[in-house]
């Protein structure tokens, strides 16, 4: 067998090796219809007219109950919303765990934006 037939076959003992990913986020959340809409509730204001101010909201509970699949799985349905209605919202995800400081948290934002930063560097206010 071939190196190419190899990685052309792919996993032998699992159908979607993808989902095991800590990245990975199910089309389906059970059990957070409510949490979902509790956020579009919030922010309706942001998808009706983007240039307006937004809620801050705090996902809060223990380790491991979904908070950082409902707050992803929420960013990409207000992707899709607003991509259908043509109205420019983008979703970022920063984990401010990782991220700490200001400046990273702006990096964060700006490379899941495609925004060109030069490598010289930038200030947090600068950027």
């Amino acid at each position: 067998m071939s190196i190419e037939e190899i990685w052309d076959r792919g996993s032998l003992i699992f159908k979607h090796e993808d989902r095991l990913s800590i990245d990975y986020v199910p089309m389906y959340l059970p059990h957070r219809k409510r949490h979902l809409e509790m956020l579009a509730r919030m922010f309706i204001q942001v998808v009706k007219n983007p240039r307006s101010f937004s809620q801050r909201v705090i996902l809060g509970g223990p380790v491991g109950t979904g908070k950082t699949a409902v707050a992803k799985s929420f960013g990409k349905k207000v992707e899709n919303y607003s991509l259908r209605r043509n109205i420019n919202i983008r979703y970022a995800h920063v984990n401010c765990h990782k991220a700490r400081t200001l400046f990273l948290i702006m990096k964060t934002v700006a490379k899941q934006l495609n925004l060109p930063i030069p490598q010289r560097g930038f200030s947090s206010h600068e950027l």
